[in-house]
């Protein structure tokens, strides 16, 4: 005889796979039209937030425009030809500049309605979805660069482009760039572009977010060249072709410094709008499983009970990300990648949320029929009666246990089931079988018809371990007697089953 036994019991593959479809099936968005009223809604929110920024940064590029424009006039005839030549370089640049941010502009809301338009479709993997927008928008993105690359080459090549058509023109009304004065001239000149430029930068953009440590480049370049203008114009005259070099290097890199911040900030507004998107995604998500009901069935899972809380704490991190969303002005480029993977992988979650909540949903069900097939099979064979059962806390998500009794052999014994989520996050039942008193009944007997009870719980359509003895109660009832005091179980603090979250290869989880 043995007075212990064990085993496990889960759902079969086939059904494992059966469920896992139909729950997200029935939790996908697009069965949730406010989950897609509410994404759209934010969606709309965010294209005009997108466009005011759009809007302000084309103002900021006018303003640099303007302030070369407004600069006073230079006093020599070099000076003035450099002028005029380093202003059409500079609006050229910048209109291209303003046609890359429409360009983008428009593809961020194609791409933004391509996004709400994969969420409201048949696609159930919101984390796929957000991966896929963020692959095109990507692509946009290298698309506008080489566009604008191919459209008005590079700063160096700009800058060659302007002093050939300078001397030029200045062949033409007689203008000499060979003697010391001249290139003096334009070195003073190059300067004074690549100051007004840089400060210009340092004024309107968050150059140390976005590009770390390159103003402070240019400034260094900018008082190299001051200081051999100094030099050239005081005791050094010769000096004057390398301060003309080194003030056309000073004015190359504040120009492109100035590109590179526009070409940035198109970036980051590129991240910010896939960050919040994953965000409405994942938030979309949690509302469309927050009670999920499968086809031809009247019940509604109540996904946040089932998951004993889970899908609200994935509410609170969605909510936290969407508050360092907020103040997203100080976040950079890195910051805002991570706050779109935790997005994705929050909508994951919910959807493995979901799943969990409808097996924790049918393992609580096979508790119970197992728990009954036990007693018709018990009291079939050994005439044995139910004398109690009943959930541990009365709480169906946790622990069941059914106490049987025959009244005139005195044959006694306690089935508790208690869930358990394994390594693959399945919630399957580990099934504890205590045989208290044998009765008048024969031991050997009595052993054998239970072991059977208990063996034969694959008929229901259960996946189940084989039936083992706990160790040291081979040869002895169980002593567990306290088992069959069904109001102290009743009023017991339960252990629930709780999600076991995947995490993608390389990431760990966002809190």
């Amino acid at each position: 005889m043995s007075g212990r036994k064990t085993t496990y019991t889960s759902i079969s593959v086939d059904e494992l796979i059966r469920l896992r479809r139909q729950a997200c099936q029935a939790s996908s968005l697009s069965q949730c039209n406010q989950a897609l009223q509410q994404l759209a809604e934010r969606s709309e929110q965010l294209m005009r937030q997108q466009q005011s920024r759009i809007d302000s940064l084309n103002s900021t590029i006018n303003g640099l425009n303007r302030t070369i424009a407004s600069q006073d006039a230079a006093a020599s005839r070099e000076r003035q030809q450099l002028r005029t030549q380093l202003q059409t370089t500079i609006q050229n640049t910048n209109q291209a500049l303003q046609q890359m941010a429409a360009r983008s502009q428009q593809q961020m809301q194609e791409l933004s309605q391509q996004f709400r338009q994969d969420l409201a479709a048949h696609r159930t993997d919101t984390a796929r979805a957000i991966e896929e927008s963020n692959r095109r928008m990507d692509q946009a993105l290298q698309s506008a660069v080489s566009s604008l690359e191919s459209q008005i080459g590079t700063v160096s090549s700009r800058m060659d482009r302007m002093e050939q058509d300078l001397a030029d023109s200045a062949r033409r009304v007689g203008i000499l760039f060979n003697s010391n004065a001249s290139l003096l001239e334009l070195a003073r000149e190059y300067a004074d572009v690549a100051r007004t430029i840089a400060d210009d930068t340092a004024r309107n953009f968050r150059t140390e977010l976005l590009l770390p440590g390159r103003l402070e480049q240019v400034q260094e370049l900018l008082r190299t060249a001051d200081q051999d203008i100094r030099d050239a114009d005081g005791k050094f005259p010769t000096n004057a072709p390398v301060a003309r070099q080194s003030a056309r290097t000073a004015a190359t890199a504040a120009m492109q410094l100035h590109e590179d911040m526009v070409r940035a900030e198109q970036a980051w507004q590129a991240r910010y709008q896939a960050a919040v998107q994953a965000l409405n995604a994942a938030e979309a998500q949690i509302e469309a499983c927050r009670r999920i009901r499968f086809p031809g069935e009247t019940a509604e899972i109540d996904v946040d009970r089932w998951s004993n809380g889970d899908l609200s704490a994935l509410s609170t991190r969605q909510a936290a990300l969407r508050g360092q969303l907020n103040n997203a002005d100080g976040l950079s480029v890195e910051a805002l990648d991570g706050i779109r993977q935790a997005g994705a992988q929050l909508a994951s979650e919910v959807l493995e949320t979901s799943e969990f909540a409808a097996i924790a949903f049918g393992a609580s069900q096979d508790r119970a029929d197992v728990a009954q097939d036990v007693a018709d099979s018990m009291r079939e064979s050994l005439g044995l009666m139910i004398v109690d059962h009943g959930f541990q806390s009365g709480d169906q998500r946790a622990a069941h246990r059914i106490h049987l009794k025959n009244p005139h052999t005195g044959f006694e014994m306690v089935v508790t089931q208690y869930p358990e989520t394994g390594p693959d996050g399945v919630v399957g039942n580990r099934l504890e079988s205590d045989i208290l008193d044998y009765g008048t009944n024969n031991e050997q007997e009595g052993d054998r018809i239970a072991y059977q009870a208990l063996s034969a719980l694959s008929g229901l359509g259960l996946c189940q371990q084989t039936v083992q003895t706990v160790p040291g109660y081979e040869n002895c009832p169980s002593d567990r007697r306290q088992q069959t005091d069904m109001a102290a179980w009743r009023h017991q603090e339960a252990e629930l089953p709780c999600p076991v979250h995947t995490q993608p290869a390389g990431q760990t989880a966002v809190n």
